[in-house]
């Protein structure tokens, strides 16, 4: 019987490709250059939660949507939801109402600032959530003033109840439009009719057409006082208070945060020098380092 051989395939190793011990050693060697760079990182990532990062407070409050649907044309009617007063919150309306309300263009010093970047940092301070089940909306405000972060929330409330009880007073003047268009009809047929005589059947649609004429003035006048009696369309459940105590402000997330990007920071340095030392060891890798250069136009042009 013939012995079997087996022969094991060797594999050439590959220069270009680097192992997990490479890269161990590439670490090891520039262990100094990525733990000065986290210390670097670390410090400023302190440095800035410390002394650079002011303390701000929150003042939050929660606002309650009223639904007012009515089937009776005329009537003050506008279907409030937490997510539609959420999107009013924050509209450039409301913005510019408690920017005028709370004077915020001025500085201390005197100076004015630009409208759109005060609506940049007031839109940024807002921050609003709807509860999917109860339909309250709960507005935070922050600002590094307790007392302005308070009086904003205040603005905020009092410019979207403004802004939806128009949107209600609009869709209510709409329909009058319509109520008083369709009495002035019923006025007119009134007026055929009685110039038809006194038939029955005049009588008779005279009559209904001036019970329709009554019903629709009654609702005019219904929907006319829900407008005089400024309809309520929210409720402010929890008004906002001043807060006595700044939110945290997130030292130790800095300071991890910017500790990782100094590792990362330092292992690109690493590596970055490790290839340039082996690319300049190596004549074929320091030809195609050569002609990247002048492909880029880093190196000037060679003498003729």
């Amino acid at each position: 019987m013939d012995e079997k051989k087996y022969e094991i395939p060797c594999y050439e190793e590959d220069e270009t490709e680097i192992s997990l011990l490479d890269i161990l050693l590439i670490i090891a060697e520039g262990k100094k250059v990525i733990l000065s760079f986290f210390l670097i990182f670390l410090l400023a990532g302190l440095g800035y939660g410390i002394f650079l990062k002011k303390p701000e407070y929150a003042s939050s409050m929660q606002i309650a949507p009223i639904t007012s649907e009515t089937k009776t044309a005329g009537e003050f009617n506008v279907l409030v939801r937490g997510d539609l007063v959420a999107g009013i919150l924050k509209s450039q309306s409301v913005i510019d109402s408690i920017i005028d309300d709370n004077d915020l263009l001025k500085n201390k010093d005197g100076t004015t600032n630009k409208r759109d970047i005060v609506r940049k940092s007031i839109s940024a301070a807002i921050d609003q959530q709807v509860d999917q089940k109860s339909g309250l909306v709960t507005v935070t405000v922050k600002d590094l003033s307790p007392e302005r972060a308070r009086n904003i929330a205040q603005s905020v409330y009092e410019a979207t109840k403004k802004i939806l009880t128009e949107i209600g007073i609009e869709v209510s003047v709409k329909k009058d439009s319509f109520l008083l268009s369709e009495i002035e009809k019923s006025l007119v047929k009134l007026e055929q009719y009685k110039k038809e005589g006194t038939k029955t059947t005049a009588v008779k649609n005279d009559l209904e057409e001036l019970m329709k004429a009554l019903s629709l003035f009654s609702v005019y006048e219904e929907g006319a006082v829900y407008r005089k009696s400024a309809p309520m369309v929210v409720q402010l459940v929890s008004p906002p208070t001043l807060p006595d105590q700044p939110l945290p402000r997130g030292r130790g997330k800095i300071a991890a945060l910017s500790g990782i990007l100094g590792l990362f920071v330092g292992l690109t340095f690493a590596f970055i020098k490790h290839f340039w030392v082996v690319s300049s060891s190596d004549p074929e890798t320091e030809e195609k380092v050569r002609r990247l250069k002048e492909l880029i136009g880093i190196k000037g042009r060679t003498a003729s």
